[in-house]
């Protein structure tokens, strides 16, 4: 008897069960095939990537190397077994001022904490996409990136010495992008509805209650209802009775010690990773739906931090990267 008759005969809860034991049997199997994220597939326009990362080979640094056991078992190579539900992941990044600034352009301050540059990196996880993005994130399937600079902030520069360095890391995927602070709220909001086209959109981030403070700082709101569904990719990769998340630079390097850096605290390339990594996890935080016949996100996990009425801006929020 076929697996689709057998659905029919069965009851939800009894449909649930045996898609969670076929998934469970497909963890195990050792010649992928198809992604568990299935759907029509889109179109997308190629970009380009700072390295190839489609492996996953052991380390020689202690802390990655224990991070690499803890994260081998994320393998987003399964074999098929119930169609995925049609997600867009959006991942952003902010950088933001370290001091108040004042733009002579326009004769305003910028209270420390503004935003400075946003990155904003798109999956469409329609068809094989997200296999084919967490096996090579050279892969252009289904994938956009963006990087934008507000042009208030044209001559701004960090005194911070960490992040010197990064003020002149260029854009690794594209163009950057350069408008006014108070046009960023209509561009996302175009984008936005553009991607629902494609499926549910899903806001991912690393750390990301410290992007919503920035977003605020800024006045930009486009990103509020998305905010509820959040997944941080930091929340999802904290080890079990830690409190302590690790950067992005530290994840990356756990999938992938021979990943390059020095893209770091480029909004653009940090979006980029931080969207990597979140589909690497994937299949962790998938799980069947109430009907039976589709995978969802797991929303009974740890996506993200609780959110804080309050969050100072400080130095220290830059360790998250």
């Amino acid at each position: 008897m076929s697996m689709n008759r057998t659905y029919h005969k069965m009851g939800a809860g009894q449909r649930r069960r045996r898609a969670q034991e076929a998934t469970a049997a497909a963890s195990f199997s050792t010649s992928p095939t198809e992604s568990i994220i299935d759907s029509s597939p889109v179109l997308s326009s190629p970009v380009g990537s700072p390295s190839s990362v489609s492996s996953f080979p052991a380390s020689s640094s202690g802390d990655v190397n224990e991070l690499s056991k803890d994260l081998a078992s994320s393998s987003i190579n399964e074999t098929k077994t119930l169609p995925a539900k049609p997600y867009v992941f959006v991942a952003i990044d902010l950088e933001a001022n370290t001091h108040d600034y004042t733009c002579f352009a326009n004769n305003k301050i910028y209270t420390r904490g503004t935003p400075t540059q946003i990155g904003i990196s798109i999956l469409r996880a329609n068809g094989n996409n997200a296999t084919l993005f967490a096996n090579d994130p050279d892969s252009p399937a289904g994938t956009n990136y963006r990087h934008i600079k507000f042009k208030e902030f044209a001559k701004y520069r960090t005194r911070i010495g960490k992040l010197k360095a990064g003020e002149k890391v260029d854009f690794l995927y594209g163009r950057t992008e350069v408008i006014p602070l108070d046009g960023a709220n209509s561009l996302i909001k175009k984008l936005i509805d553009d991607e629902r086209k494609h499926g549910k959109v899903v806001l991912v981030g690393h750390a990301i209650q410290n992007d919503q403070k920035i977003l605020g700082m800024g006045g930009i709101n486009a990103f509020d209802a998305l905010f509820p569904e959040t997944l941080d990719t930091q929340a999802m990769h904290l080890p079990p009775g830690s409190k302590q998340g690790r950067s992005l630079i530290n994840l990356v390097l756990g999938y992938n010690s021979s990943a390059e850096t020095g893209w770091q605290h480029n909004a653009g390339n940090d979006a980029a990773w931080t969207l990597w990594v979140m589909v690497k996890k994937l299949p962790d935080i998938l799980t069947i739906s109430e009907s039976g016949t589709e995978m969802v996100l797991n929303t009974s996990k740890t996506l993200r931090f609780p959110p804080r009425a309050q969050y100072d801006y400080e130095d220290d929020m830059y360790d998250y990267c």
